[in-house]
């Protein structure tokens, strides 16, 4: 996916070349183009409250996903959950696009030297393509000292997220 930003704001400019004293607020204009490359995001109904915990996760190789639902074993496929509707998984992401975006537009003002006072960041989406893959987590609970922890393992590194 390509996105086409474009960053209007404000800056605080002292002493603008040729203007006397003072400090000038200037209108910025910036154009970049940020592209993504297999973003993932969680389109699980029933694991919302373990979000966080799965975005820590760094390595799902995406690519190895191409074995189709029709071709899983039916014992894989009864334990799967319905996903969430495209429209609710593509306004999550699009929210995650804004806001890093916004931040990356902001931080470009400041490594430049500008004092951004005002900014608005027009985000043009291109060359979406989507697709559905399931990738393998296990869910549990241990019990230490009559306290039970949630566990999470990557079901393809082995990488265990637990709490304690």
């Amino acid at each position: 996916m390509t996105v086409a930003v474009e960053l209007d704001g404000e800056v605080e400019n002292p002493n603008p070349q040729g203007a006397g004293p003072g400090t000038y607020v200037q209108k910025i204009r910036e154009h970049y183009v940020h592209f993504y490359n297999e973003e993932l995001v969680m389109a699980s109904v029933a694991l919302p409250q373990y979000e966080k915990q799965l975005q820590s996760f760094k390595d799902w190789r995406p690519k190895s996903a191409k074995k189709p639902l029709s071709q899983m074993p039916p014992a894989a496929v009864t334990t799967l959950d319905s996903p969430l509707a495209w429209v609710d998984v593509w306004k999550q992401f699009m929210h995650h696009v804004y806001d890093e975006q916004s931040k990356r537009g902001r931080s470009i003002m400041v490594k430049r030297g500008h004092k951004l006072l005002r900014s608005e960041v027009h985000v043009q989406f291109q060359n979406l393509e989507k697709r559905l893959i399931y990738l393998p987590v296990y869910i549990t609970n241990y019990r230490y000292n009559n306290v039970v922890y949630p566990t999470i393992v990557h079901g393809i590194s082995g990488e265990v997220l637990a709490d304690r």
